[in-house]
């Protein structure tokens, strides 16, 4: 199992405006950023830091309620997983590895309040 706490600059651009979403309604975007990644294995867990990169759309229904779809990977480098034998075999031992994590992800947001204007 896999925790991430990811933080984004998001770079996005509105099609489709009107006068009831003036920023439009259909919204690419792409994000980069640094993260925490939390792995549960068995016997141990692992923390490291990772960086992630995200493509998404997402489609506002009104101006405060929108979906998205998005892709994000994360790269988390150099994970230690400690005594990944000990409990089967007795002994311990320390294995590192790079840890690639893709996510697709659907959802529904809610907007707060528009910065931007109206």
């Amino acid at each position: 199992m896999i925790w991430a706490l990811q933080t984004n600059l998001l770079a996005r651009y509105g099609f489709l405006k009107d006068k009831e979403v003036t920023f439009g309604r259909l919204q690419p975007y792409v994000g980069i950023g640094p993260g925490l990644e939390i792995i549960y294995g068995r016997w141990d867990s692992a923390k490291n830091l990772a960086i992630e990169t995200m493509a998404g759309v997402r489609y506002m229904f009104t101006p405060k309620i929108a979906v998205f779809c998005e892709y994000k990977f994360s790269y988390q480098f150099a994970v230690e997983y400690q005594d990944f034998i000990a409990a089967k075999y007795g002994h311990g031992g320390t294995l590192t590895f790079d840890v690639p994590h893709h996510r697709f992800v659907i959802g529904v947001s809610y907007h707060f309040k528009n910065l931007y204007g109206n």
